[in-house]
């Protein structure tokens, strides 16, 4: 999962270089950082992304969801939404 997080932080620090987000306030920023644009496109790109750690990012997901809304709601068997939420 290190390799991962390391993926996502420099797909942020991208994004933040490129100035997104930075005109808006600062509770906004994650939403701008990951929720404007897919951190993954592409069913086989997610695939080979989430390798052997597919279920960790799945029991993360889930274990986010139920705790912060109650149920989940990502589509779990879709590897680009694992994908993205985990990114998220």
């Amino acid at each position: 999962m290190e390799n991962l997080t390391k993926d996502v932080k420099d797909y942020v620090v991208t994004r933040l270089i490129d100035l997104v987000g930075l005109d808006s306030d600062g509770s906004d920023l994650h939403h701008h950082l990951l929720n404007e644009d897919y951190f993954i496109m592409g069913t086989h790109k997610a695939k080979t992304w989430l390798g052997n750690n597919v279920f960790e990012a799945i029991d993360l997901i889930k274990e986010y969801e139920e705790f912060n809304f109650g149920s989940v709601s990502t589509d779990l068997s879709d590897p680009e939404k694992v994908a993205n939420m985990l990114a998220y």
